[in-house]
């Protein structure tokens, strides 16, 4: 069930669960029973960051597919990264963040953090806009930089490696109060962590227009 579906008067809440009756028993001397499932209702914070990390990754997808398979490793000029050559520094930058991100988690837990008691939405907490905006040109570190010779297959493999345990890191994370941890970034200053997961989607956004930019130029 999706954070903020009605719920029907055969569901109820029960110490933070929803509880839905999904069979009957039938006892002694023709009674019946209800019995029921317990569904675990995610902090909308939380699912607001995952929705967001997804639609940034739809939309990485439909931009790999505007290039043609064949010119996944074709660089548009050569001092440009080629389609492959950017989901690749993409997986890179990912698990990177997602070490950063689970080391301060475990530092926290450690340190007794609490719960989030706020429900509001984070993602205008974060200059999504500056992000992607591809007017400002921004240089990776040698870090970051993609791998010499990588092929789509293995570039996309790496990231959808890397989002699983950014996914299972943050899921881990569901209810404790995340804008009390932070981090510093290199570009954006001191963020808390529902903000560098929100710099993670909208990294990949940015990049994915920048593998348009390469199909545009690859088919002139």
């Amino acid at each position: 069930m999706k954070v903020g579906a009605v719920v029907r008067d055969t569901e109820y809440y029960r110490g933070g669960h929803l509880e839905t009756p999904n069979r009957v028993r039938q006892h002694g001397h023709g009674q019946l029973a209800l019995t029921t499932a317990s569904v675990n209702l995610m902090h909308p914070r939380i699912q607001e960051i995952l929705d967001h990390l997804d639609g940034q990754r739809s939309s990485l997808r439909e931009a790999i597919e505007s290039v043609p398979s064949a010119l996944h490793c074709r660089r548009p000029v050569p001092e440009r990264w080629s389609a492959a050559e950017i989901v690749d520094h993409l997986g890179i930058v990912e698990t990177n963040i997602t070490l950063l991100l689970n080391d301060r988690l475990n530092a926290a837990r450690a340190a007794g953090i609490g719960p989030e008691h706020d429900a509001t939405s984070v993602l205008p907490t974060l200059d999504v806009k500056k992000v992607l905006d591809r007017t400002l040109p921004r240089v990776a570190r040698d870090a970051v930089q993609p791998h010499a010779g990588v092929d789509m297959p293995t570039a996309w493999e790496s990231l959808e490696r890397s989002r699983q345990r950014l996914r299972e890191v943050v899921v881990a994370a569901d209810g404790l109060a995340l804008s009390e941890v932070h981090a510093p970034h290199p570009a954006f200053g001191t963020l808390n962590l529902y903000q560098w997961l929100i710099f993670v989607g909208a990294h990949e956004g940015r990049h994915a227009m920048q593998i348009r930019e390469v199909a545009a130029a690859l088919a002139v």
